[in-house]
């Protein structure tokens, strides 16, 4: 997996917004509306920046053990065998992606690295930051191409909101590169892409208990040797 700097996983925000009347922000006055060409005096919004939990699914094992559902597990274990399978098919591309991405960083940064664990743990990353990086809480340079997040997130709307029909909408910057996203194990939407913003409507999830807390889970893909993956 190439990374080189301004890459990143979650971009620089995410965050939930709903229209209202109301002139009060649930924010510090002294916290910026993220985007300031949009910005809007009458909105209510919290940052999703900072920290969620996290886990790499190296045998990609999320989806069919239900993780979506059940929300992350504490840790997962490792079948040596299989990764080693895996692990053949990302050295088959190795010196072709070098070639085409980077090779002196690729090298310098020791980035196809066949990470040694046998098990995965789930751990607290600080969003936005890439996990390969030290200001992420992770930093780990070796490969992996599933990972997952998941985080608590609220209604902000008040009952006037609620009553007048305002949405709820989650924001993010950008998911490099295929992003799946389920609220308390509810299908939201999927978004292919790593370089652009996409946002969901999460208002239905809330419908039945306005104000409550829910479980925003997301899966993340991102090839390490898929050459058609624009990078």
């Amino acid at each position: 997996m190439t990374f080189y700097p301004g890459q990143i996983k979650i971009d620089t925000y995410c965050l939930f917004y709903s229209h209202s009347n109301s002139t009060t922000h649930p924010m510090s006055e002294d916290i910026d509306y993220p985007r300031p060409d949009f910005h809007r005096t009458q909105l209510q919004w919290e940052s999703l920046d900072g920290p969620w939990d996290f886990l790499f699914d190296d045998e990609d094992v999320g989806l069919t053990e239900l993780w979506q559902y059940k929300g992350l597990p504490d840790e997962v274990t490792l079948h040596a065998d299989e990764l080693d399978q895996v692990w053949d098919q990302i050295e088959a591309d190795k010196i072709t992606q070098q070639t085409a991405a980077f090779p002196d960083r690729i090298a310098k940064d020791n980035t196809h690295t066949k990470s040694q664990n046998t098990s995965n743990k789930k751990r607290t990353i600080i969003v936005p930051y890439v996990f390969q990086c030290p200001a992420s809480g992770i930093n780990e340079r070796t490969a992996h191409e599933v990972l997952w997040y998941q985080r608590i997130v609220k209604d902000l709307r008040t009952d006037d909101a609620r009553r007048r029909g305002d949405r709820l909408i989650a924001r993010f910057g950008a998911v490099d590169y295929v992003a799946q996203v389920w609220v308390d194990g509810q299908f939201i939407a999927s978004h292919r892409g790593g370089h652009v913003p996409f946002d969901i409507d999460i208002t239905d999830v809330f419908h039945n208990s306005p104000g409550s807390l829910k479980r925003l889970t997301m899966r993340v893909f991102d090839s390490t040797s898929d050459l058609t993956q624009p990078r």
